[in-house]
């Protein structure tokens, strides 16, 4: 394996990582935005 694979692939595991970290924000935040709404009813 030459060091310019090694260096693709560290970037694609980055890429990936950072665009799971995104997606688990969307989450996080639409989660809290309907536990809110929930909270407001009571």
């Amino acid at each position: 394996m030459s060091y310019l694979e090694l260096l693709l692939i560290v970037l694609d595991a980055g890429i990936k990582l950072t665009s799971l970290i995104v997606g688990l924000n969307k989450v996080i935040a639409i989660w809290k935005k309907a536990k809110q709404k929930k909270n407001r009813r009571d």
